[in-house]
């Protein structure tokens, strides 16, 4: 047993150097690109979002100063969780929380005068709390300093009244922020705006419709009802050229009927896009999940000419503008690092089996994949050939935290605990 321990701490040693050294790399590619990037302005055009326009304005419409607030939010929040880790030396929280800011398409979004940077901030903060910390999913050793009343029981919760008190007022912060998080992110991404709401271009039938519809809707448009045909005669074949251009539909649809009418053709069209390629309209829905979830793997295929529309090209050629070659090496880099860095993270679990109190972190894993299941299936129903990574810059850090938490395990640590 002892020959077979000592193996395995071998074996981790060997991963976590690897791993330290892969993300070091990647951290210098990005700070590169910051500085590189930090005097310029990505041209994405105007933010969609009143939220982010009236932050604009308050930054004096100086560019730098919300490059500045959203990559100091950024870092402070992974800095401050990462802290969080039991006996974490203030050297690795910084070294972590520099890991998770340059993650590219994350640094993309920190240097570019769009809401995506601040909602997943916003969004990794929630994910922050639904894992309760890190320090949940180890072992709890004995308490010290602890009076009676807040001495933890078994399950590492404190007993007596006030520490039930304290749990309480703890639980009701954690859901006040929480909620108000959710709101920051609806309003940043400009669902809350006035005027967006009750309207058919908005609605759910008329996502349903892009969704099912847009990539085959020139073969299927002899099905449509014929009055639904003249109506857009004139702008299908312009509508069917690119994902964006399915607004051209929605006006020529919405300007010749009432609201609940133009909802109806919304649902015909959606309905006979999903009778005509089910399978098709199947396999682009999980294209677009894997997309969002594990970003770097598909924009490698996307950049290489394969699967269909999305925002990845233009997302790319916007990022490669003032630096080309160093963003070609730095995305490169990610695309090849990310699926290793999770193969050799699951290894190192495998080896770190018995340093986690597994159950609670089972239970807090699972909290943070429906929160993020539930972002992901929102953005695939948005509509067809409209993919982008910069919804979920967080979802794809969650993969980064796996691995830090890992990381932060130092041998010295399970010898104190055991």
């Amino acid at each position: 047993m002892q020959l077979i321990e000592r193996g395995a701490v071998h074996i981790r040693a060997v991963i976590r150097g690897i791993l330290f050294i892969g993300l070091t790399i990647r951290i210098l590619l990005g700070l590169a690109w910051m500085v590189c990037n930090f005097t310029q302005v990505q041209d994405f055009g105007e933010p969609d979002s009143a939220l982010y326009g009236g932050l604009f304005k308050l930054a004096g419409e100086i560019p730098q100063i919300l490059y500045l607030l959203q990559l100091v939010a950024a870092f402070f929040a992974g800095f401050v969780f990462l802290g969080g880790f039991r006996r974490t030396a203030k050297s690795f929280a910084l070294w972590g929380g520099l890991a998770l800011l340059t993650f590219p398409f994350a640094m993309q979004c920190h240097l570019a005068l769009q809401p995506y940077s601040l909602m997943g901030t916003l969004l990794l903060v929630i994910f922050f709390i639904l894992l309760g910390g890190p320090g949940g999913f180890q072992k709890t050793g004995k308490p010290c300093g602890c009076s009676g009343d807040e001495m933890p029981g078994t399950d590492g919760r404190p007993n007596g009244k006030a520490g039930k008190k304290k749990s309480r007022r703890q639980l009701l912060g954690s859901a006040a922020i929480v909620l108000g998080c959710v709101g920051m992110i609806a309003g940043l991404s400009g669902w809350a705006d006035a005027g967006k709401r009750g309207e058919p271009a908005g609605s759910f039938a008329s996502a349903m419709a892009s969704r099912f519809a847009w990539p085959s809707m020139l073969s299927d448009w002899e099905q449509w009802p014929e009055e639904l045909q003249s109506v857009t005669e004139n702008v299908l074949w312009e509508a069917s050229f690119a994902p964006g251009n399915w607004k051209l539909l929605e006006e020529a649809i919405e300007s010749s009927a009432d609201a609940e009418t133009a909802k109806e053709w919304y649902r015909k069209i959606a309905g006979i896009g999903w009778k005509e390629n089910t399978h098709a309209v199947i396999g682009q829905m999980g294209w677009d999940g894997l997309g969002y979830i594990i970003s770097p793997v598909v924009v490698r295929m996307q950049l290489e000419g394969g699967l269909y529309d999305s925002c990845t090209g233009r997302n790319y050629e916007v990022m490669r503008t003032h630096a080309p070659i160093l963003t070609r090496i730095y995305v490169d880099y990610e695309c090849w690092w990310f699926p290793c860095s999770i193969c050799l993270t699951l290894l190192l679990t495998l080896f770190s089996a018995g340093d986690a109190d597994w159950p609670a972190a089972v239970r807090k894993v699972c909290a943070c994949i429906g929160v993020a299941g539930i972002a992901v299936l929102i953005l695939v129903l948005r509509g067809a050939g409209v993919m982008d990574y910069r919804y979920t810059i967080a979802v794809n850090e969650l993969w980064l935290i796996w691995t830090l938490f890992l990381m932060s395990r130092k041998e010295s640590e399970r010898k104190m605990e055991t």
